[in-house]
């Protein structure tokens, strides 16, 4: 990959790039609730906040670019959760940034599988779900936000089931009315 100036830091690893585009593409409440999680995958796994509070252990290039950052002149800046997210990925060693960026596009497919679920079953997102979702991710991994994704499934499918025996009770009843009433004609004709 080429380096130009206009290229953004998180530009030069191709993963880490999309990792943090795919993020950045979510609404703000869903960006917001990701970030949350990413934030606490950095810190559990790194202990980013530590390497805030050793400022001088970042090197002149980064403590210049996150004192820069507080201008907040980048779209993500307006987001204070994301803003805290892409600087603790930034003050990350490329090694940590591609295993975070591997992390991050796993929890966006578990999240985007859940708003495939919610549209398919036609029900608004729901930011616990979601946020269950980042937060089983972080602390238990992913066959934890597998089990939730099959039970937010099963209660999804439980719901359309609701929905549809409400429509075809009085549907039925319809029918049985109708047929009761033919058979009357057919009995009442004999």
């Amino acid at each position: 990959m080429t380096h130009s100036s206009d290229q953004r830091w998180y530009d030069q690893n191709e993963h880490l790039a999309a990792a943090i585009g795919l993020t950045l593409d979510m609404p703000d409440e869903i960006l917001t609730i990701i970030s949350q999680g990413i934030i606490l995958l950095a810190e559990k796994e790194f202990k980013v906040e530590e390497l805030l509070k050793n400022f001088k252990s970042l090197g002149t290039k980064k403590v210049l670019a996150i004192y820069r950052s507080k201008e907040k002149n980048r779209n993500y800046d307006k987001n204070p959760t994301a803003h805290k997210m892409v600087n603790y990925l930034y003050l990350m060693s490329p090694e940590n940034q591609i295993f975070m960026a591997k992390h991050i596009i796993q929890i966006m497919k578990h999240v985007q599988e859940y708003l495939k679920l919610c549209s398919t079953h036609q029900i608004d997102p729901q930011k616990e779900d979601l946020e269950n979702i980042t937060q089983n991710y972080v602390s238990q991994g992913n066959e934890a936000v597998e089990k939730t994704l099959k039970l937010i499934s099963q209660t999804f499918l439980k719901s359309v089931e609701d929905r549809a025996s409400g429509i075809q009770g009085p549907q039925s009843v319809i029918r049985e009315d109708h047929q009761d009433r033919q058979n009357m004609r057919v009995t009442s004709s004999h």
